[in-house]
């Protein structure tokens, strides 16, 4: 916003409650300028679906419409013209800028993406020291450079095409949030290309090896056979599905919100429940239990307070495999997510929406992952004729 406080029309923000019903999503709207279309622009914001009673959604309606009101009074507005400030990148050398980046990638992040980040960061301050650049302006440093280190890891630290496409990916983040701050104006490391790798093989379970789990998980371990639904039918991650509330899953709207901090990505996701998976919901009889439990609780991976250990669902699904025979190394408890991946594909459903329920970010790493499972054929044209 400029020094200079402006005035523009707007709306003030107010609650809509759907007339007191709970079981529609209630919201708060408000019309604010929008600068591009010269006119006002009418915008809304959903009550999280976490809060389920009016005085809840009242309390968070309350602070959501003081704050923008007074957002509207100050002046803002959509698409306002951007206002370029000053570049510090004048002052700052290139190891106090990834130090920055560093800061900024790493407040939020989980502690397995800290590690790797601060391992990537390290090792490329040290290259730098080494090179005696450290110091230096971004702009000063050559692009020669940047090729030389990921040369290093190629020629002298013999690094595999997995870890120099890891290094490249953090590197380039870091680099990506300075041009964000402003503290440059382009990546340096974007000539440089991700070296090409074979994808591993994922395993599905054969249809025999599926039909027999099941059966012996639905008489001795229902649980765990539960457990093992959310990860065939919406592909979630086990470390993901320990985290979820009931209050997460909405049967009428069909789906399940996965939260940022039960994603592994720590975004907002969404993940689409299928008739097979709402029939699976409704024997859990998910919508009695307390939207504050976890699903899959500590106690005997019952709903409860205590959230459940991964770990403890792998060893319980080992020990299944162990018993049946199955126990090779290569089939997992992820070997659900892949059967799920694979029968879903086989039943017709389309790359795009495979993607989505993913929640993949792009075609490609679909495409990549469906190859993994050996699901190559394209049989689009088999039966066309030109």
């Amino acid at each position: 916003m400029p020094d200079e406080q402006l005035h523009f029309d707007y709306k003030p923000a107010r609650l809509v409650d759907r007339n007191g019903d709970l079981k529609k999503r209630w919201y708060v709207e408000f019309y604010a300028w929008d600068a591009k279309l010269d006119k006002l622009k009418r915008k809304w914001v959903y009550i999280p679906a976490k809060y389920k009673t009016a005085k809840e959604r009242k309390a968070y309606a309350k602070k959501l419409i003081q704050y923008t009101n007074s957002q509207l009074e100050k002046g803002a507005v959509f698409n306002a013209p951007k206002i370029r400030k000053k570049s510090n990148k004048q002052t700052q050398s290139i190891q106090e800028a990834l130090e920055l980046a560093f800061k900024l990638k790493t407040v939020n992040a989980r502690a397995e993406s800290v590690k790797s980040y601060k391992s990537v960061f390290k090792d490329f301050i040290a290259f730098l020291k080494d090179n005696e650049v450290a110091g230096k302006k971004i702009e000063d440093v050559p692009l020669k450079l940047y090729y030389d280190y990921f040369d290093e890891l190629i020629i002298d630290r013999e690094v595999s095409n997995s870890t120099f496409n890891n290094r490249l990916t953090i590197l380039k983040t870091f680099f990506n949030v300075l041009i964000s701050r402003e503290v440059i104006e382009k990546n340096p490391l974007a000539s440089i290309k991700r070296r090409k790798h074979k994808p591993s093989k994922n395993q599905a379970f054969s249809e025999e090896q599926k039909t027999a789990i099941e059966e012996h998980l639905l008489q001795h371990e229902p649980s765990l056979y539960f457990f093992t639904r959310f990860i065939y039918y919406g592909f979630l991650r086990p470390t993901e599905i320990t985290r979820l509330k009931a209050g997460h899953v909405n049967l009428k709207e069909g789906h399940i919100i996965v939260y940022p901090d039960v994603s592994k990505n720590g975004k907002q996701e969404t993940v689409a429940i299928n008739k097979g998976f709402q029939k699976i919901l409704e024997q859990m009889k998910i919508d009695e239990i307390p939207a504050d439990y976890y699903i899959f609780g500590a106690n005997n991976m019952q709903p409860g307070k205590t959230q459940l250990r991964r770990v403890r669902v792998t060893d319980k699904h080992i020990a299944v495999l162990r018993k049946l025979g199955l126990f090779d190394g290569v089939i997992t408890l992820y070997s659900w997510k892949h059967t799920g991946v694979v029968n879903a594909y086989r039943a017709g459903i389309d790359i795009k929406t495979l993607q989505t329920q993913l929640r993949h970010h792009s075609l490609e790493m679909t495409d990549i992952y469906l190859r993994s499972l050996g699901m190559v054929i394209n049989n689009s044209l088999s039966n066309q004729d030109w």
